[in-house]
């Protein structure tokens, strides 16, 4: 009677563990893209701004968590530019992208290790300029 009982409860056992196994990876895999939330800057050091020609631009990318679904608007205010929204964004990863559809622009960046600084690049009007990101807890103070 015991080496039925352990038959049968044997698969069911195995099927359990595995469910539980995929759950736990699935979770810790669905809020990976929490890394990406919050305010990111070109930076306070004007080399770090975003080159167009001659021009050095200040960006602002404020990345927000609503429900699980990512949103993103773009500042700049030395284009006079606010609350400009993303179509879309996306994680895979360590890697970003946000599609600026009023822009045609694409943001593409891939985090680091300490998950506050973004390596990447922004593509519009036919050019891809590199554009790395700060994670800011607050407002730089910017010496112009």
């Amino acid at each position: 009677m015991k080496k039925i009982f352990v038959l049968r409860t044997a698969p069911l056992l195995m099927c359990f563990v595995l469910i539980l196994l995929v759950t736990v990876s699935s979770s810790a895999q669905n809020f990976e893209y929490k890394k990406f939330v919050g305010r990111w800057v070109t930076g306070p050091l004007r080399e770090n701004y975003l080159k167009i020609e001659e021009n050095y631009i200040l960006v602002y990318l404020n990345i927000e968590d609503v429900d699980g679904v990512l949103y993103t608007t773009m500042e700049s205010p030395d284009a006079d530019a606010f609350n400009m929204p993303a179509e879309e964004t996306t994680t895979s990863g360590n890697k970003i992208k946000i599609y600026f559809k009023p822009l045609n622009a694409i943001y593409r960046g891939e985090i680091n290790r300490a998950n506050n600084q973004l390596i990447g690049s922004m593509a519009f009007l036919g050019k891809t300029v590199p554009m790395g990101l700060v994670k800011i807890a607050v407002e730089p103070q910017i010496n112009k």
